[in-house]
């Protein structure tokens, strides 16, 4: 095998947990998970639920709340 083919193997080998969001919400307490999970399948814009968490002292990316807004992230995957 080449070295890439190794390296790429390994990924695909490594269990996959959720994505930052989805900690996040694991490591909220029930009712703030819940606003956010509302927050996150309601209308309100990304940036505006960006800038909140941020707001609140919550580090993370803007680019990472949308793809976990839209199924793109691993969550989905481990779901499945």
């Amino acid at each position: 095998m080449s070295e890439l083919s190794d390296r790429l193997k390994n990924l695909a080998d490594k269990p996959t947990g959720p994505c930052p969001v989805g900690r996040l919400l694991e490591s909220m307490d029930k009712e703030t998970a819940e606003a956010l999970e509302k927050a996150l399948a309601g209308r309100a814009a990304t940036r505006v639920i960006h800038s909140e968490l941020i707001n609140a002292g919550i580090h993370i990316g803007r680019d990472t709340v949308a793809a976990h807004r839209n199924g793109w992230c691993r969550c989905k995957a481990a779901q499945a």
